[in-house]
């Protein structure tokens, strides 16, 4: 089964968690062409296999064009600003919503990379692009697991003020900007064999394909999708794991939906990884695009966490 480290995803965004754009390692060539793949000679078989957690595509239905703003206490009031500070501030078990599960993933300062498998386009993931706008600090919480079993993850970033926060929107939607598709390969991860950050488990049983999988990365967003925040940007970041062996090729998609909003001088991030689509298992993939997260579906999710966010880091929507 395909294993999706939150590390990983975060972009989701961090996934920006982005999810996005998350903290994997590359070793990899990048193009802006679409993707081809090559079947490799087969001299091994290719044991059972899962569909794993995967998904990409086209989001189908936009968010209500609603705003607001945010104000934050006067003269400065005791705001969090490092790191432990910023991660109490997130959702924990006792704060999920009802039919929620927390699996008790947390992450502090993220380490800045770049690279392609790290950032939008080959770039520099979320953590480089918010030192480089001149953030204080960020937390993230990630597993957080809906009722109708959507992973979630959350993420906070402070800022010494407003305008570093509005420079960090700007250098992400640059990088979002910066290119349509991204390709790349990635080995297939085995239990004490495989090295590095970035491989995809594609198979149940240890298994070394002749070949690495070919990943093409897929990425749009919407520059002002409406909802909450001073400023919002909505990405999707499709990725496609396709590899051929002993005749027979395999593919799984993923989707990494991030919805990125500015309160004042926080950013807040949200994301989602969802699949479909899966080729070549043992059995029918029963998910298709209709079971990807909408945008509205993950405007429901930050509308549902965030205003407790914004009152633990002394923001409030005005």
């Amino acid at each position: 089964m395909v294993r999706i480290t939150l590390a990983a995803a975060a972009a989701v965004a961090l996934l920006a968690v982005s999810c996005s754009d998350g903290d994997i390692q590359a070793a990899a060539t990048t193009t802006t062409s679409a993707p081809t793949t090559t079947a490799g000679t087969p001299t091994t078989t290719a044991p059972a296999t899962t569909a794993p957690p995967t998904t990409t595509g086209t989001p189908t239905t936009t968010e209500a064009a609603t705003t607001a703003t945010t104000t934050l206490p006067a003269d400065g009031a005791a705001v969090p600003t490092n790191d432990p500070e910023l991660l109490a501030a997130l959702p924990s078990a006792p704060d999920v919503p009802a039919g929620w599960t927390d699996l008790d993933t947390e992450l502090i300062d993220p380490e800045p990379r770049s690279g392609p498998g790290f950032g939008y386009c080959g770039g520099k993931n979320s953590a480089a692009r918010a030192l480089d706008a001149g953030a204080e600090g960020t937390a993230g919480v990630f597993d957080l697991v809906t009722a109708d079993e959507t992973f979630v993850g959350v993420t906070v970033t402070a800022f010494p003020t407003a305008t570093e926060a509005e420079r960090y929107m700007t250098i992400t939607r640059d990088a979002l900007e910066s290119c349509d598709s991204v390709e790349y390969d990635v080995p297939e991860f085995i239990e004490g064999v495989t090295e590095g950050d970035l491989w995809f488990d594609g198979f149940v049983d240890p298994f070394q394909p002749e070949r690495a999988w070919d990943v093409e990365e897929s990425i749009s967003f919407d520059p002002a999708p409406g909802g909450a925040g001073d400023d919002v940007i909505l990405s999707w970041l499709g990725t496609t794991y396709t590899i051929a062996t002993d005749g027979l090729k395999y593919r799984d998609r993923l989707q990494d939906l991030t919805r990125i909003e500015q309160h004042d001088r926080f950013v807040l991030t949200f994301g989602t990884i969802s699949r479909c689509c899966s080729l070549g298992y043992d059995w029918p993939d029963d998910f298709t695009e209709d079971d990807l997260t909408t945008p509205a579906e993950l405007l429901t999710i930050a509308d549902t966490l965030r205003p407790d966010i914004l009152v633990n880091v002394g923001a409030a929507p005005g």
